[in-house]
């Protein structure tokens, strides 16, 4: 996997754990990095804009609602562009994302759904 499929702005931490971790997350790991995703803790909706070197354009949109306790949702859509530091570096990102989660006395439930289009100039073969 990719870290771009995660959108970064919602994770809660970030674990990188080195060594041969493939007996807990796949086959031929030689490491992992583990994005947890942080939980709603109030009704809000918020929207970030970011402006960057060589054309970074970046918009977020999330809403996080607590309509029960116990129970969250976060719901986000973001996009990203940037226009490269070199020829063919130029891409694009649109993301939407769905978290539904449910805390009990000693259980824990997380439901995502993530969609990622990610289409990009890949400069792999050009000299």
């Amino acid at each position: 996997g990719q870290v771009s499929a995660f959108e970064l702005a919602s994770a809660q931490r970030i674990e990188v754990l080195r060594g041969p971790f493939s007996a807990l997350y796949g086959n031929s790991s030689g490491g992992v990095i583990a994005l947890v995703a942080a939980p709603v803790r109030a009704d809000r909706i918020a929207a970030d804009l970011d402006l960057g070197s060589f054309g970074l354009r970046q918009a977020r949109l999330t809403g996080e609602l607590r309509p029960a306790d116990g129970l969250d949702l976060r719901v986000s859509a973001s996009t990203m562009s940037i226009d490269g530091f070199r020829p063919q570096s130029a891409a694009e990102k649109r993301q939407a994302g769905l978290r539904l989660g449910w805390r009990g006395a000693r259980d824990e439930l997380v439901v995502a759904w993530n969609h990622l289009a990610q289409p990009a100039d890949d400069p792999l073969g050009l000299d």
